[in-house]
């Protein structure tokens, strides 16, 4: 991230002469108060949002340069809030991407759930949904970040993924995230 300045008004920047080297095997935080541009720096790292200057480049490519469904593929993202569809686990972590059993599998595993999904009724054929089976929400957000490992991104941006739960849901998850491949 290179000299990176926006705003939503263009006159007032939210961010500004933002530079930032990641380097792949880090896990970096944002940390500030509220306000303070962290989550419009996620939609810009997301290509929600264009910056106003600088640049962004991911090995020696233009970020804005990389083709939308290669970019899609690279990048996974785990919002602050847990979202699922009605349907089962499986169909949960896959998310109409067609991937293979063993890799749902093996990303319920790595997002410390594997378990516990095998101890429901038809485990990871089990439904989820307003009229089936409910998680907890330190399940929902572990669910979450199976999605985003199953399809095994180089970049993994998360959202605040504990900001809503209760310690040992917060500690499942961190555990998770510190023991990623």
């Amino acid at each position: 991230i290179e000299d990176v300045d926006f705003s939503y008004d263009g006159n007032h920047n939210v961010l500004t002469a933002i530079d930032l080297e990641l380097c792949q095997g880090e896990l970096v935080g944002l940390v500030g108060p509220s306000g303070a541009g962290k989550s419009t720096l996620v939609e810009i790292l997301l290509r929600l949002r264009e910056p106003n200057s600088g640049n962004i480049i991911g090995g020696t490519t233009a970020w804005n340069q990389i083709d939308p469904s290669e970019f899609a593929s690279r990048v996974a993202f785990v919002p602050q809030q847990a979202i699922l569809i009605t349907g089962s686990v499986a169909e949960n972590v896959d998310l109409f991407r067609g991937l293979p059993l063993e890799r749902i599998e093996r990303a319920l595993r790595d997002a410390h759930l594997g378990d516990e999904v095998d101890a429901l009724p038809e485990g990871i054929h089990t439904r989820l949904g307003p009229d089936d089976r409910a998680l907890s929400g330190g399940q929902r957000q572990r669910l979450t970040i199976a999605r985003a490992l199953a399809g095994d991104p180089d970049i993994l941006i998360l959202d605040e993924p504990t900001s809503a739960l209760d310690a040992r849901s917060e500690a499942a998850i961190r555990r998770s995230l510190q023991e990623l491949p």
